[in-house]
Protein backbone atom coordinates (compact mmCIF):
# COMPACT_ATOMS: atom_id res chain seq x y z
CA UNK A 1 0.00 0.00 0.00
CA UNK A 2 1.59 3.64 -1.01
CA UNK A 3 0.30 6.47 0.70
CA UNK A 4 1.50 10.16 -0.27
CA UNK A 5 1.53 13.77 0.89
CA UNK A 6 2.71 16.58 -2.01
CA UNK A 7 6.27 15.65 -1.95
CA UNK A 8 6.66 12.97 0.59
CA UNK A 9 5.49 8.67 -0.24
CA UNK A 10 4.71 6.06 2.49
CA UNK A 11 5.33 2.77 1.03
CA UNK A 12 4.24 -0.39 3.38
CA UNK A 13 4.86 -4.37 2.50
CA UNK A 14 4.62 -7.05 4.87
CA UNK A 15 8.08 -9.04 4.34
CA UNK A 16 7.38 -12.71 5.86
CA UNK A 17 5.81 -11.29 9.65
CA UNK A 18 7.35 -7.84 9.64
CA UNK A 19 5.91 -4.30 8.11
CA UNK A 20 8.15 -2.63 6.21
CA UNK A 21 7.39 1.07 5.82
CA UNK A 22 9.42 3.21 3.24
CA UNK A 23 9.42 6.84 3.21
CA UNK A 24 10.72 9.27 0.58
CA UNK A 25 10.85 12.95 0.71
CA UNK A 26 10.99 15.23 3.83
CA UNK A 27 8.89 15.30 7.01
CA UNK A 28 7.80 18.78 7.94
CA UNK A 29 5.05 19.53 10.36
CA UNK A 30 1.72 19.00 8.80
CA UNK A 31 0.79 17.01 6.27
CA UNK A 32 3.68 14.72 5.81
CA UNK A 33 3.78 14.46 9.45
CA UNK A 34 -0.24 12.97 9.50
CA UNK A 35 1.27 11.20 6.56
CA UNK A 36 3.71 9.07 9.03
CA UNK A 37 1.52 9.00 11.74
CA UNK A 38 -1.51 7.56 9.89
CA UNK A 39 1.69 4.71 7.66
CA UNK A 40 3.04 3.80 11.41
CA UNK A 41 -0.48 3.58 13.39
CA UNK A 42 -1.94 1.50 10.35
CA UNK A 43 1.05 -0.84 11.27
CA UNK A 44 0.40 -0.82 15.19
CA UNK A 45 -3.21 -1.41 14.45
CA UNK A 46 -3.17 -4.16 12.52
CA UNK A 47 -1.18 -5.27 15.45
CA UNK A 48 2.58 -6.15 13.48
CA UNK A 49 4.97 -6.98 16.18
CA UNK A 50 7.95 -6.12 13.95
CA UNK A 51 8.50 -2.91 12.24
CA UNK A 52 11.40 -1.58 9.77
CA UNK A 53 11.23 1.86 9.02
CA UNK A 54 13.18 2.98 6.16
CA UNK A 55 13.90 6.60 6.11
CA UNK A 56 17.30 6.41 3.58
CA UNK A 57 15.11 9.02 1.17
CA UNK A 58 14.09 11.29 3.84
CA UNK A 59 16.43 13.84 3.66
CA UNK A 60 15.14 15.61 6.54
CA UNK A 61 12.64 15.16 8.97
CA UNK A 62 10.69 17.78 11.86
CA UNK A 63 10.36 17.24 15.41
CA UNK A 64 6.89 16.31 14.95
CA UNK A 65 8.04 13.74 12.87
CA UNK A 66 10.66 12.36 15.46
CA UNK A 67 7.42 12.66 18.36
CA UNK A 68 5.64 10.34 15.98
CA UNK A 69 8.13 8.04 15.42
CA UNK A 70 8.51 8.10 19.54
CA UNK A 71 5.18 7.63 20.06
CA UNK A 72 5.31 4.28 17.84
CA UNK A 73 7.89 2.97 19.10
CA UNK A 74 6.52 2.84 22.95
CA UNK A 75 3.35 2.02 21.33
CA UNK A 76 5.34 -1.01 19.84
CA UNK A 77 7.18 -1.66 23.48
CA UNK A 78 4.19 -1.65 25.60
CA UNK A 79 2.88 -4.18 23.21
CA UNK A 80 6.28 -6.35 23.03
CA UNK A 81 6.70 -5.29 19.42
CA UNK A 82 10.12 -4.32 18.40
CA UNK A 83 11.03 -1.57 15.19
CA UNK A 84 14.43 -0.83 13.59
CA UNK A 85 15.31 1.83 11.30
CA UNK A 86 16.96 1.86 8.19
CA UNK A 87 19.20 5.53 7.92
CA UNK A 88 21.74 7.14 5.92
CA UNK A 89 25.03 7.82 8.21
CA UNK A 90 24.62 11.51 8.24
CA UNK A 91 20.86 10.73 9.38
CA UNK A 92 22.31 8.25 12.37
CA UNK A 93 24.81 10.78 13.30
CA UNK A 94 22.28 13.12 13.65
CA UNK A 95 19.68 11.08 15.72
CA UNK A 96 22.28 10.12 18.18
CA UNK A 97 23.37 13.47 18.59
CA UNK A 98 19.62 14.59 19.26
CA UNK A 99 19.40 11.65 21.89
CA UNK A 100 22.91 11.76 23.31
CA UNK A 101 21.64 10.80 26.51
CA UNK A 102 20.76 7.25 25.59
CA UNK A 103 23.22 6.28 22.12
CA UNK A 104 23.89 2.91 23.70
CA UNK A 105 20.05 2.02 23.26
CA UNK A 106 19.43 3.69 20.24
CA UNK A 107 22.37 2.29 17.99
CA UNK A 108 21.72 -1.17 17.60
CA UNK A 109 18.33 -0.34 16.14
CA UNK A 110 20.07 1.99 13.03
CA UNK A 111 20.83 -0.08 10.37
CA UNK A 112 22.35 1.16 6.93
CA UNK A 113 20.35 -1.22 4.89
CA UNK A 114 16.33 -3.05 4.82
CA UNK A 115 18.42 -6.23 4.52
CA UNK A 116 20.83 -6.45 7.40
CA UNK A 117 17.70 -4.49 9.26
CA UNK A 118 15.52 -7.37 8.14
CA UNK A 119 18.25 -10.61 8.93
CA UNK A 120 18.69 -9.02 12.11
CA UNK A 121 15.09 -9.65 13.57
CA UNK A 122 15.42 -13.37 12.32
CA UNK A 123 18.87 -13.41 14.88
CA UNK A 124 17.51 -11.52 17.57
CA UNK A 125 15.27 -13.59 20.02
CA UNK A 126 11.69 -12.68 20.86
CA UNK A 127 11.22 -10.44 23.78
CA UNK A 128 9.42 -11.56 27.12
CA UNK A 129 5.91 -9.96 26.55
CA UNK A 130 6.24 -11.67 23.06
CA UNK A 131 7.09 -15.17 24.26
CA UNK A 132 4.39 -14.37 27.22
CA UNK A 133 1.82 -14.37 24.67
Amino acid sequence: MTTATRQTTFEQELVRDIVVIRVRGSIRAGESTTGLDNALKSATDANHMKMVLNLRKVPWIHRAGLSKILACMKRMDSTGGRMKFVVTRSFQRSLQSIFCSFPDQMTPLLYSTEKKALADFADTPPSAKQMAT
